[in-house]
C-alpha cells in the first residue's frame, strides 16, 4: 500500500465535484495527508466549469481552512486543453491565482476555433492520429507553465513515450489517476525510462474519495522500485509558485 503525502487533483461543486472545499479538506486531515488541492475544471467547460469571479473568494476560503484544519491546502486548476496547438482555458493572467496547474484533455469543452472544433470531434467521433495528438499535448507542455499532466491517455490516444520525454524536458509531472489509467504497464515502463516523475492523485470527484488511489496501486502492484520517481511518496511537491 502506498501512503501519499498529498492529493493533488481534487473537484468541488465550483466544477462537476459533488462536495464543498470544506469537505475535501476535512477528508484530507482525517486521512492524515499533509497537503490537498482544489482543482476544479478549466472555464472552457461547456457546463459546471470554474469561474473567473470565484477565484478571489476560493484563495479567502482556502487559507482560513488551512488554518482550520492545519493542513496545506493549495489553489489549483485542472485546466482544459482546447488547441492542437497547446492552448488551455486560462489566461495569463490568470496563473498568478493558482498554486499549480494542471492539464487535461476533456469532451464538453468549448475550443479557442474553428480548426480546433474539428481536431476535438474526430477525436470523439473516431480518434485522430496518434501523432496528432502526441503532437498537441508536446505543444501545452512548450506553450505552458504547468505542473502535471491530468489521466494521460484518456479520450485522446497519444505516444505516451514522446510526451513524457517533452515533459521530463520540462519538469512537469505524469499523473497516475486514482480513478482511471488507460495506459499499459508496457507503456508506464516506456514513460519511466525517459526519466520523467510521476505523482499519484485521486481525482476525487466527491469528498468521500479524496486519497483513494486504489486503482493506480493496483496498477503498480509489484513495480515497488519505482516509488523513488513518485513525488508525493516521499515529499511535499514544489509546485508553479516554488519554480
Amino acid at each position: 500500500m502506498f501512503n501519499i503525502t498529498g492529493d493533488y487533483h481534487t473537484h468541488t461543486k465550483y466544477s462537476d465535484g459533488k462536495g464543498v472545499i470544506e469537505e475535501n479538506v476535512q477528508k484530507a486531515a482525517k486521512i492524515g495527508l499533509k497537503a490537498v488541492a482544489i482543482t476544479d475544471h478549466g472555464l472552457n467547460r461547456i457546463a459546471r466549469g470554474l469561474k473567473r469571479k470565484h477565484f478571489e473568494k476560493i484563495k479567502r476560503q482556502i487559507a482560513d481552512l488551512s488554518d482550520k484544519y492545519k493542513i496545506k491546502v493549495l489553489f489549483g486548476v485542472e485546466a482544459n486543453i482546447i488547441s492542437s496547438k497547446g492552448f488551455l482555458d486560462l489566461k495569463e493572467d490568470d496563473f498568478k491565482f493558482f498554486d499549480l496547474v494542471l492539464a487535461g484533455y476533456h469532451v464538453g469543452v468549448y475550443p479557442k476555433g474553428v480548426k480546433d472544433a474539428f481536431w476535438m470531434t474526430k477525436n470523439f467521433l473516431y480518434r485522430n492520429s496518434r501523432e496528432a495528438n502526441t503532437k498537441a499535448y508536446i505543444n501545452v507542455i512548450k506553450k505552458n507553465k504547468i505542473d502535471i499532466i491530468t489521466h494521460l491517455n484518456s479520450k485522446i490516444r497519444v505516444n505516451c513515450k514522446e510526451v513524457a520525454k517533452a515533459a521530463y524536458e520540462h519538469n512537469i509531472l505524469i499523473e497516475l489517476n486514482g480513478k482511471r489509467i488507460d495506459f499499459t504497464r508496457d507503456e508506464f515502463m516506456e514513460m519511466y525510462q525517459t526519466g520523467v516523475n510521476f505523482i499519484i492523485n485521486s481525482d476525487a470527484h466527491s469528498p468521500s474519495r479524496v486519497g483513494d488511489i486504489s486503482v493506480a496501486e493496483n496498477f503498480l502492484k509489484g513495480l515497488d522500485i519505482f516509488k523513488e520517481r513518485i513525488v508525493n511518496l516521499h515529499s511535499i511537491p514544489v509546485f508553479l509558485k516554488g519554480k
